[in-house]
């Protein structure tokens, strides 16, 4: 016979096991993270280590998954608006790519804004906030922000005047990049990394502007001879989380990812500003034309030369060393000038 008593008491008992069983449930997070870039791109490298020491320091209660090379179905320019809209609890974000969303993203897309890893470092320290700000606005968080090397022209053909860069059809990665190729006289085409190669293949592009490491990444000698280190750009991924997820963990959890992002997120720093002083030595086996010491200041470090763009005079063929088809990122960047 069920009493009030008995009824209360097993009431009570489910109740508490509902709220233990919820409890337990929250106590575990699985996480996909977005990003385009192949396996052995550092960016994704790196986004692998801290999912390591995430689900190492809380003894597996906390897993993230990288999705690398676009697995997820998700673009580049599309990042930011699915981790706003929970389509995806992470992504790795490339920030130039966002401005149709947030122009402010652009601003390190600004032709010679910095001039090193020093002065870049700069200034992150100024726009760092506005990328807080912006990232909440939108429904997330940044865990950490690591910068690409700066832009080169990867071309098919050998280019030694600003005049002979007129009509090259060159795949730029973002709206700054169109409005700078094309105010040289090139014919740029905005396209998604994952549809690059493809369009290089096909002969859609003559050349593409990005970095050394993707270079490596796309197997750039197959398709093209030179390299250009114009050094114009700079670009950042930033690792950002829905708003939802994170607040979806505990307080002691969300401390602990915190922790491993800001302890990490220098170290990768550091790690980019060593390539960046290898990036500034000649390849082995490779060719050079015009001055290829320009550009570079006393301390070995890689620094643009403003002066570029009127004379284009570093250009590297694309054999040697890259044409072993290296794909560590240290290797890439001492072989790639």
């Amino acid at each position: 016979m069920i009493t009030r008593r008995t009824f209360t008491t097993g009431a009570a008992t489910m109740l508490a096991a509902g709220h233990l069983s919820t409890r337990a449930m929250a106590a575990t997070a699985n996480w996909d993270m977005s990003t385009v870039w192949p396996d052995a791109n550092f960016h994704t490298q790196n986004a692998m280590a801290f999912a390591e020491e995430v689900r190492k320091q809380s003894d597996g209660g906390i897993n993230i998954t990288v999705k690398a090379g676009g697995q997820l179905g998700f673009k580049g320019p599309e990042h930011l608006r699915a981790v706003r809209d929970g389509l995806v609890p992470l992504a790795d974000v490339l920030n130039i790519q966002q401005v149709g969303d947030e122009p402010f993203m652009g601003v390190e897309s600004i032709p010679f804004l910095a001039g090193s890893m020093d002065e870049l470092k700069v200034l992150h320290k100024y726009v760092r906030p506005e990328y807080e700000k912006i990232t909440a606005r939108n429904n997330q968080k940044i865990l950490y922000v690591v910068p690409w090397p700066t832009q080169y022209l990867h071309l098919k053909v050998k280019v030694s005047t600003v005049e002979g860069l007129k009509n090259i059809k060159i795949r730029v990665p973002d709206k700054g990049g169109v409005d700078t190729l094309g105010a040289l006289g090139m014919a740029p085409i905005m396209i998604p990394w994952g549809e690059t190669i493809p369009a290089l293949a096909s002969g859609a592009v003559a050349g593409v502007a990005t970095s050394a490491v993707s270079g490596v990444d796309g197997k750039f000698w197959e398709f093209m001879k030179y390299i250009h280190p114009t050094n114009h750009v700079w670009s950042s991924q930033m690792l950002t989380v829905n708003l939802e997820s994170w607040k979806a963990l505990g307080a002691d959890q969300q401390k602990l990812v915190a922790d491993v992002a800001a302890k990490m997120e220098p170290g990768c720093l550091g790690e980019l500003a060593q390539g960046r002083r290898r990036q500034s030595q000649p390849p082995q086996g490779g060719r050079h034309g015009g001055d290829a010491g320009a550009g570079r200041d006393d301390d070995g470090d890689s620094r643009p030369d403003r002066t570029a763009a009127r004379r284009l005079p570093q250009t590297c063929a694309g054999g040697g060393q890259a044409g072993k088809g290296l794909s560590c990122r240290n290797e890439a960047l001492g072989a790639w000038p």
